[in-house]
């Protein structure tokens, strides 16, 4: 007969570590620690379990696994976000004001929880374009981000679009200046060639790629026709009105269309927009810890 071997009894911080007063609070906390050091991909449930001071098998007590924790952190944010946003919103019935005081109240919680911000950034940006650091192309590039504005040049024979989002840049070429139809290449932004009809630009924008990554999906055979105008809004203020119409006979049985205001910002100035630089300094940090690992690594 097999000889049984006797389990020692656990000893007082195993115990405090196995029965933790409130595993799922310490687990999430801990998770977001790791988030704001590691960012949301850069660390396991092992190591969240380890920072919470727990046993590896603990976390499946209240997780699947890291993307369901992850989800319950970015609820966390979503809810305190929610309420920061909600407090101000009350403060003011001038639409105006409450917008852009929103807009500040906003900017400032995710300068304020770096942590929580990563996290939910991540999780809105998910598997698209954008977390790639790709512009969404053409038509949703007209829509842009809720927050982030763009600068028109216009000259007699061009108009320059520039997006602050994704430092994103379109060229609407008029009359002489359009190339040769043979030339023009396509793109996820597509050929845009503009038209004055009196006081409505028309620009009508043809060799897109098939897109099925943005919010009008579309195959490389879509057409998108843009009629800017000039108005004025309630204060006065100048509003620029884009209708976007789009036809494709591959992936539509009927026109699609939309329409979008921005409201003009006299000496406004966009703002740099380095998708990629996060991406690099992480790189960057990593290189930094492996040079410090080989450094102090022991010689035989």
């Amino acid at each position: 007969m097999a000889r049984r071997e006797k389990i020692p009894p656990a000893s007082p911080e195993q115990r405090d570590t196995y029965h933790h007063g409130d595993l799922k609070r310490a687990l999430t906390e801990a998770a977001l620690g790791l988030v704001s050091e590691k960012g949301p991909k850069g660390f396991t449930l092992r190591e969240v379990a380890r920072r919470a001071g727990v046993s590896a098998a603990a976390p499946y007590r209240h997780f699947a696994d890291k993307a369901d924790l992850l989800a319950a952190v970015a609820t966390q944010g979503f809810v305190q976000l929610h309420e920061t946003l909600n407090a101000v919103a009350a403060e003011t019935t001038d639409l105006h004001a409450r917008m852009v005081n929103m807009a500040r109240a906003y900017v400032y919680w995710a300068v304020s929880h770096p942590d929580y911000y990563q996290d939910l950034a991540e999780r809105i940006a998910g598997e698209t374009p954008g977390a790639y650091c790709l512009g969404s192309g053409m038509p949703s590039v007209i829509f842009g981000g809720a927050t982030y504005p763009m600068e028109i040049i216009h000259r007699p024979e061009q108009i320059t679009i520039i997006y602050e989002l994704h430092n994103d840049v379109r060229r609407l070429y008029i009359g002489s200046r359009n190339v040769p139809e043979a030339d023009r290449l396509p793109g996820r932004n597509g050929y845009s060639a503009a038209r004055w009809e009196g006081d409505t630009l028309v620009v009508e924008t043809t060799k897109l790629v098939e897109q099925v990554d943005q919010r009008y999906p579309h195959s490389d055979r879509a057409q998108v026709v843009e009629r800017y105008q000039l108005t004025k809004g309630a204060r006065g203020e100048r509003v620029l009105v884009i209708d976007m119409t789009m036809t494709d006979p591959v992936f539509y049985t009927r026109p699609v269309s939309g329409q979008k205001k921005w409201m003009e910002v006299p000496n406004g100035h966009l703002l740099p927009y380095d998708c990629a630089e996060e991406g690099w300094r992480k790189r960057l940090e990593q290189l930094e810890r492996a040079a410090e690992g080989q450094r102090t690594k022991p010689q035989n």
